[in-house]
């Protein structure tokens, strides 16, 4: 690879506490949160999806998984792919 070298300042130190608390934090919000993935799955699509309206649901299941945690699921490509075939 190269060389790569951290340019930490004064001018840009907060910066690099910035990035070590977001990367902190989200791996202690995982930690802490972890568990309980599927109670909040269920108030996430309650809170977002419209009732009885299956694309809605499925919307927030994929919205869910993007933004809080990485889920098994079919996307936009394979969902067309198997809509070609089912």
């Amino acid at each position: 690879m190269g060389n790569f070298a951290l340019n930490i300042t004064r001018k840009n130190i907060h910066h690099w506490f910035k990035l070590l608390f977001y990367f902190v934090g989200s791996s202690l919000r995982g930690l802490f949160r972890r568990g309980n993935w599927r109670k909040r799955l269920l108030d996430d699509v309650i809170g977002n999806a419209v009732k009885e309206d299956v694309k809605s649901i499925l919307a927030a299941v994929d919205g869910f998984a993007k933004k809080e945690r990485f889920m098994m699921n079919v996307g936009p490509e394979k969902g067309a792919f198997l809509r070609m075939y089912v």
